[in-house]
């Protein structure tokens, strides 16, 4: 039997919410939110507040353990991907994340604008 026939007859001895449960894991739904985010995080100013919401939409809900856990990897994320530092945090609003250094284009866009001063 293959791995794909094994996990597939273990199905029949799973609970409804087992079941439940494996149907979200390993669906990429955390990496595309993560990527929305990433992309909104280039998107807006430095120091511009950004709130994170769950898979399940919520900004601030009773499963903070979830956005926690999606901030903890989009912090991740831009800090070893994109050599950026960021702070996150948690106001009435919900959960949040502040870009605090400027991106290599920022950095390029002023040294040109620089420059053209100098001219």
């Amino acid at each position: 039997m293959t791995d794909s026939e094994n996990f597939r007859k273990s199905l029949e001895y799973k609970s409804d919410e087992e079941l439940s449960y494996l149907r979200y894991r390993a669906s990429g739904r955390t990496t595309r939110l993560i990527d929305e985010f990433v992309q909104d995080f280039f998107n807006r100013p430095m120091g511009t507040k950004i709130y994170i919401r769950d898979h399940y939409g919520f900004r601030q809900s009773d499963n903070d353990r979830a956005t926690t856990l999606l901030i903890d990897k989009l912090r991740a994320r831009i800090e070893y991907e994109h050599h950026l530092e960021c702070k996150t945090g948690k106001d009435n609003d919900g959960f949040y994340i502040i870009r605090e250094t400027p991106t290599v284009n920022e950095l390029v866009l002023e040294e040109i604008e620089r420059r053209k001063g100098n001219e």
